[in-house]
């Protein structure tokens, strides 16, 4: 059974997915095929996921607790895309 945390904490992760689907990125939309992570190299995404550390701490600094929650999300996404990057070459094998 999935945790109250863990699902709402997902929710929050898909809420900060679907607000950025659109967003221009070159490295995640090199073709315009949507926000795809699968070609995102480990080193891009670990890059990611520390400016969206920073980005946290200065969330946490500043006490505003919705900020905190999106911020926590944004680091977990990126983790995720690795997650699920690894779980897809995994299932290859």
């Amino acid at each position: 059974m999935i945790s109250d945390a863990v699902y709402a904490f997902a929710e929050r992760m898909q809420f900060k997915l679907d607000k950025n689907k659109d967003k221009e990125c070159d490295v995640m939309n090199p073709h315009g095929m949507g926000r795809k992570w699968g070609h995102c190299s480990d080193a891009y995404l670990l890059d990611r996921i520390l400016d969206e550390f920073h980005e946290l701490r200065q969330a946490i600094v500043s006490g505003n607790v919705e900020e905190i929650m999106n911020e926590a999300a944004d680091v977990g996404n990126f983790a995720m895309m690795i997650h699920d990057n690894y779980r897809k070459e995994s299932d290859s094998e």
